[in-house]
C-alpha cells in the first residue's frame, strides 16, 4: 500500500503483523466490527479507491507535504458526497482538487506542472503534453471544475488533519513506553504510514482528527504486541487521558474501517499497477547518470557523444537525471564559475537537448535558476547570451516547448527591474520577446485596446505653487548666471501648470474625452498650451549648428516618469526633446478618437464639431513639431509615418490579427518549347512510291495526303522519319562538361538534371548495351550517367579512329588511280605524237629512226617494268598495315558493332517467345559459357528479366565475330526452328 521504499520493508503486511499477535477474523470479532462490503457500493468504491491511488502517485511526483495530499483527497471525497460519480470525470476532478489543494495548503505548485504530471501519471505510454490546443483545453476543464468545487463545498475547504494530533500523541507516549519496547516496535513509523494509506478512503472526513490519531496508536501496538505501562491500574485509560470525548467503541469502529481498507485492496482484482516512483532500479539508473553528468561537470571534460553512445536518448529516467545534473551542478557553483562557463554548461545542456538525451527545456530552466538567484548586472550579462542564442529557441526542436517557459521567466525578470532605473533593460527584454514570438501571437498584441494606469501626481495647491516658485526665484537671484537663466526663462503660473498636467489624465484615459464635459474640460486645456508652445520658440537651439545636433543624437535620452516639480516646468518647456514627448502624445490621442476600433461602443464616435477641432489642433500640433528644433520636418515626416503605419496596425487588429505571413504562390515555370521535329522538306520521302495509282478522286487535303503513296508500312521505315538522336549527338554536349579542360562545375553537369538523365535513360535502353549491365558501385543515377559517358567516350574515340583510317584508307586508294590514269594518258600523249611525227616528219628522220630501233626498244621496255614495280610496291605497303597491324581500338570497333547488331529489343524477343523455363536456360548457359565469369546477376529478380540482362552482358563481352549466327544455331539445337527463322528475318 504505501509508496515509500522503507515503508515497503518494514509494513509489507499488516495482516501478517496481526496474526502474529491474533488472527485478522478474531481480531475483528474482538472488536466487534461487522463486514460493511454489502452496505456499500463495491464499484464505486473502486473507483474512488484507484482515483486515489492515482492522486497519491500524482501527489509525490510533485513533492506536496502530507498535509497537502490530505487536503487534496479529502476535497475529491467530500465532493463526491455531495455528487453522483458518473456525472463527473473523476480524474479531472481529482487533478482540479490538488490544484485547489495546493492554495489552501499554500504550496506554490503551477498549474501548468500539475496538469503535466497528472497527465503522465494517467497515459504513461503517451507522449510528453505540449502546450498546445490540447493543453489549453484541459487547463480550462480543470479551473472550471474547480470553481464548481468550491461551489459545491460551500468553500469549506479547511480540514483538521490527524497528523498534527499524531505526532503530539506520539511525542506525549514517548516518555511511557520503555526504550526496548520502542525499538522492537516502530510505533511511530507504522502508525504515519497507516495514515497515508487511508488517504484511499473517506475516513478522514467521516471522523474526527483525534479519534484517527489515537485509534492508529491503538491499533499499532495492538498489531505489535506492545501494551501502556499502568494503563491497567490508572483511573483513566491512556486515550482518555489524550482526549475526553473518545470511546473504546468508537476505536473499534475506526480500527474496523482502517482493516475493511486493507481487505478492499485484496479484493480489488483489477487496479492498475502504475509506476513505482522509488524502485531501485530506477535509483540506480537515475544516480548513475547523473553521478556520469556531475563527474564530467566538475572535470569540464563532458562528452555529449560519449553519453549517447552510453545511455539511451528515450529514456524518460535518464532525461530526468540529466536535467537535475545540470540544475543542480548550476544552482551549487553559481557563484564560483565565471561568466564564459556559465555559457559553456548551457551550451552543453543545448548540445544534449538536440540529441532528446534531455527535454528541449533544461536549458530555459537552468537560465532561469540563474536570472531568479544573480544580480541585476550578472542578469542583464546572462540575458545577452539569451538574446544571441534567439535563433535556437527559435528552431522547430525547441519552439514550441520552451515559449511559454520564456514568456515566464522575462515576465517574472521584468518585475524584479527597476521602472525608473533599469528602462534599457526592461526594453532589452521587451524587444526579445517581440523578436521571439510571431507578430500574430496573442499574448504579446493588446487585442482590447487597454489603456496604461500610468498616474501622474502634481501640486494642486495654489498656496503651495506659489511658495514654490519664490523660493525657486530666490535661489536663482544668489547664482552668478542670474541674468543668462532668466533671459531663456518662460513665464510659469498655476494655471498653465494645472492645465497642463491635467491633460496627462486624459492621455491615459482617452475614452473620457467622448463626455462632453470632459471634452470642453480638455479643449480648453490643449487651446492654452499650444498658445503657450506657440509663443515661446525654441530658436537659440536652432541657432546652434549642426554640433549642438550631433550632441543630441548621441546623448541616450529617455523619460520614464515626467517630473511635475513646480520649479521644473519651465525648463521642461524650454527642451525640445520634452516638448516633441508632449506633442506626440497629443497626435496620438488625436488619431485614436478618429479611428475605427473594434471595442468602440456606439456610443464613442465623435461630432462633426469635435472632428473639426481634431483637424485644426492636429495642424496646430504638426507645425509646433515643425518649428521645434533640430531638425523639425524631418522628426515630423517620422512621425507622420509611424502614425500612418498604426492606423494600419489597427486595421489589422480589427480583423481578428490573421496571420501575416502569406502563403507562397505556386510559381508556375513556363515549360520550355519542346523541340518540333524536323519537318521534311515536301514530303520526299513520301515520293517514292513507284505507283502512280489514286486511291481517292476528290481535290481535297486528305485526298493528297493518301495519294501521295499507298504503302503506309514502307513510307515509315524511310530513315528520314527516325526522329530519335544518336547517342553521339545526345551524349555529347555531356561528355564534353566533363572534361576537366572546359572547367565546368559538377553541380551543372547535364547529369544532374533530372529531365535529361530520363531522356538519358530511355535513349540508352533503346540504343545501348551498357543499360543492361549491373554496376553494384553505383548508388545514383547521377553515378550511373557519369560511368556511361565515359564509357561512350571511349567508344566514340574508337569510332572516330577507325573514320580517319578508312578516310586514309579511300585516299590512298584515290591517289593510286590518280596516277595510273595519269600514265595511261602520258602512255596515249606520247602515241599520237609518235603517229604525228611519223606522219609528218621527212625522210631523213625516218632513217635516224631506222638507225637506232633496238636501243630505243629496249629503253622504253626498262621504263615500263619501272614503272610496274614502282606502281606495286606502295599499293603493297599500304595495304598491309591495314590488314596485319590493326590497333585494338579498331578491333573493339568492330566488337561493338557485332554487339550492337544483337540489340535490345532482339533479345527481349528471343526471351518472350521461349514459354519453357528450362529450355530458356539451356540457351542463355550456352551462349554465355564463354563470359561467365563476367556476370553477376541478382537472383531476386523475376526469371526473364535476370535472362535478358545475361544476354545483354554476352554481347558486350563475348569476342566471336558472328553472334546473330551463333544465336540463331543455339535456337536450333534448343528446337526452336521457327523462332530461329523469325530472327534471321529480323537481322536482315
Amino acid at each position: 500500500m504505501s509508496y515509500d521504499e522503507e515503508c515497503l520493508k518494514k509494513f509489507t503486511d499488516l495482516k501478517e503483523i496481526a496474526k502474529q499477535t491474533n488472527s485478522l477474523d478474531n481480531l475483528k470479532s474482538k472488536i466487534n466490527v461487522s463486514n460493511k462490503d454489502d452496505e456499500r457500493n463495491f464499484d464505486e468504491f473502486k473507483i474512488k479507491f484507484k482515483v486515489c491511488r492515482f492522486m497519491l502517485i500524482s501527489g509525490i511526483k510533485l513533492k506536496l507535504e502530507d498535509l497537502t495530499l490530505a487536503t487534496s483527497t479529502s476535497i475529491f471525497q467530500k465532493f463526491f458526497k455531495s455528487c453522483k460519480l458518473t456525472d463527473f470525470d473523476p480524474y479531472l476532478v481529482a487533478t482540479a482538487s490538488i490544484y485547489l489543494a495546493c492554495k489552501v495548503e499554500e504550496q506554490e505548485i503551477k498549474l501548468r506542472d500539475i496538469i503535466n504530471v497528472c497527465y503522465r501519471t494517467l497515459h504513461p505510454d503517451m507522449e510528453i503534453l505540449n502546450v498546445d490546443d490540447k493543453y489549453w483545453s484541459i487547463r480550462k476543464s480543470v479551473i472550471q471544475i474547480e470553481l464548481f468545487i468550491v461551489r459545491v463545498l460551500e468553500f469549506r475547504v479547511d480540514f483538521e488533519h490527524p497528523h498534527k494530533y499524531l505526532l503530539v500523541y506520539l511525542d506525549s507516549l514517548r516518555h511511557w513506553i520503555p526504550l526496548e519496547k520502542r525499538i522492537s516496535a516502530p510505533i511511530p513509523e507504522t502508525s504515519w504510514h497507516i495514515l497515508k494509506d487511508l488517504l484511499h478512503s473517506d475516513l478522514l472526513i467521516r471522523f474526527r482528527a483525534q479519534d484517527i490519531a489515537i485509534t492508529l496508536i491503538y491499533f499499532v501496538c495492538l498489531c505489535y504486541g506492545t501494551q501502556i505501562p499502568f494503563n491497567d491500574i490508572a483511573k483513566k485509560t491512556w486515550w482518555k487521558a489524550l482526549d475526553d470525548k473518545i470511546t473504546k467503541t468508537l476505536i473499534h469502529e475506526i480500527m474496523g474501517e482502517i482493516l475493511n481498507i486493507y481487505d478492499f485492496e485484496n479484493k480489488i482484482g483489477d487496479i492498475v499497477k502504475m509506476v513505482e516512483i522509488n524502485s531501485n532500479d530506477n535509483n540506480l539508473k537515475f544516480e548513475n547518470v547523473k553521478k556520469f553528468f556531475l563527474h564530467g561537470l566538475e572535470l569540464n571534460d563532458l562528452d555529449i557523444d560519449s553519453a549517447c553512445e552510453k545511455f539511451s536518448n528515450s529514456d524518460e529516467i535518464v532525461k530526468t537525471a540529466i536535467e537535475h545534473s545540470f540544475r543542480t551542478f548550476i544552482v551549487q557553483n553559481m557563484d564560483k564559475i565565471e561568466f564564459e562557463n556559465l555559457k559553456k554548461i548551457v551550451d552543453l545542456s543545448i548540445s544534449a537537448a538536440q540529441k532528446k538525451l534531455c527535454l528541449p527545456t533544461t536549458p530555459i530552466h537552468m537560465l532561469n535558476d540563474m536570472l531568479s538567484t544573480l544580480t541585476i548586472e550578472k542578469c542583464s550579462e546572462i540575458f545577452c547570451y539569451l538574446e544571441d542564442s534567439s535563433h535556437i529557441w527559435k528552431s522547430e526542436l525547441f519552439y514550441q516547448s520552451v515559449k511559454n517557459y520564456l514568456l515566464r521567466m522575462c515576465n517574472d525578470l521584468l518585475k524584479r527591474l527597476s521602472k525608473s532605473q533599469n528602462t534599457v533593460f526592461s526594453g532589452r527584454i521587451h524587444l526579445f520577446l517581440a523578436k521571439l514570438f510571431p507578430l500574430n501571437e496573442k499574448s504579446g498584441l493588446n487585442l482590447m485596446s487597454h489603456f496604461s494606469d500610468n498616474f501622474t501626481r502634481y501640486t494642486n495647491n495654489p498656496e503651495a505653487f506659489e511658495e514654490a516658485i519664490n523660493k525657486n526665484k530666490m535661489d536663482v537671484m544668489e547664482t552668478d548666471e542670474d541674468d543668462k537663466i532668466s533671459s531663456h526663462a518662460m513665464p510659469i503660473d498655476y494655471n498653465l501648470y494645472t492645465k497642463f498636467w491635467s491633460l496627462q489624465e486624459i492621455f491615459c484615459k482617452p475614452n473620457t474625452c467622448y463626455d462632453k464635459h470632459t471634452w470642453r474640460i480638455f479643449t480648453n486645456n490643449a487651446n492654452e498650451v499650444f498658445e503657450a508652445l506657440k509663443s515661446y520658440k525654441l530658436e537659440d537651439i536652432k541657432d546652434e549648428g549642426t554640433s549642438k545636433m550631433d550632441e543630441y543624437d548621441d546623448m541616450n535620452l529617455y523619460f520614464s516618469k515626467y517630473l511635475t516639480s513646480e520649479k521644473l516646468l519651465d525648463l521642461q518647456l524650454n527642451d525640445s526633446n520634452f516638448r516633441r514627448q508632449i506633442l506626440l502624445q497629443f497626435l496620438i490621442l488625436f488619431q485614436y478618437l478618429g479611428a475605427d476600433i473594434k471595442f468602440k461602443t456606439n456610443s464613442q464616435v465623435l461630432n462633426e464639431e469635435q472632428s473639426a477641432w481634431i483637424k485644426s489642433a492636429t495642424k496646430k500640433v504638426t507645425d509646433l513639431i515643425k518649428e521645434t528644433p533640430p531638425q523639425g520636418s524631418k522628426f515630423s515626416n517620422g512621425v507622420r509615418h509611424i502614425l500612418e503605419r498604426e492606423e494600419i496596425w489597427n486595421k489589422w487588429k480589427n480583423e481578428g490579427c490573421p496571420n501575416y505571413v502569406k502563403e507562397k504562390k505556386q510559381i508556375q515555370v513556363p515549360s520550355k518549347t519542346p523541340t518540333k521535329r524536323p519537318k521534311p522538306l515536301s514530303s520526299d520521302f513520301l515520293l517514292k512510291s513507284t505507283t502512280k495509282k489514286a486511291f481517292i478522286s476528290d481535290q481535297s487535303v486528305i485526298s493528297k495526303l493518301c495519294n501521295v503513296n499507298h504503302e503506309n508500312l514502307e513510307v515509315c521505315k524511310d530513315p528520314n522519319r527516325q526522329f530519335l538522336p544518336s547517342l553521339k549527338e545526345f551524349f555529347e554536349d555531356a561528355i564534353d562538361q566533363m572534361d576537366p579542360a572546359n572547367q565546368v562545375e559538377k553541380q551543372y553537369y547535364l547529369i544532374n538534371q533530372t529531365d535529361w538523365a530520363w531522356k538519358a535513360l530511355r535513349l540508352l535502353a533503346k540504343r545501348s548495351p551498357y543499360y543492361f549491365m549491373q554496376n553494384q558501385n553505383v548508388k545514383t543515377i547521377s553515378e550511373y550517367l557519369e560511368a556511361i559517358c565515359g564509357k561512350l567516350k571511349k567508344d566514340f574515340n574508337v569510332e572516330q579512329q577507325a573514320e580517319m583510317q578508312q578516310i586514309q584508307k579511300s585516299e590512298t586508294e584515290g591517289d593510286k588511280n590518280g596516277d595510273e590514269n595519269k600514265d595511261e594518258n602520258k602512255d596515249a600523249n606520247t602515241l599520237d605524237d609518235n603517229e604525228d611525227t611519223q606522219g609528218n616528219e621527212d625522210e631523213v628522220q625516218f632513217d635516224e629512226d631506222q638507225a637506232q630501233p633496238a636501243s630505243i626498244k629496249q629503253e622504253n621496255e626498262d621504263e615500263e617494268e619501272q614503272m610496274e614495280s614502282e606502281e606495286i610496291k606502295p599499293s603493297e605497303s599500304k595495304e598491309k598495315p591495314l590488314e596485319e597491324n590493326v590497333t585494338e581500338p579498331l578491333k573493339e570497333f568492330k566488337t561493338q558493332d557485332s554487339v550492337k547488331f544483337i540489340d535490345s529489343e532482339l533479345i527481349n524477343f528471343v526471351v518472350e517467345n521461349i514459354i519453357d523455363e528450362e529450355e530458356l536456360q539451356k540457351l542463355v548457359s550456352n551462349l554465355t559459357k564463354n563470359v561467365s565469369d563476367k556476370i553477376s546477376v541478382d537472383d531476386s529478380q523475376e526469371i526473364k528479366v535476370k535472362y535478358k540482362k545475361m544476354l545483354q552482358t554476352w554481347t558486350e563481352f563475348d569476342d566471336r565475330k558472328d553472334l546473330s549466327s551463333i544465336l540463331i544455331d543455339e535456337l536450333k539445337s534448343i528446337g526452336k526452328d521457327d523462332l530461329a527463322n523469325q530472327v534471321e528475318t529480323k537481322l536482315k
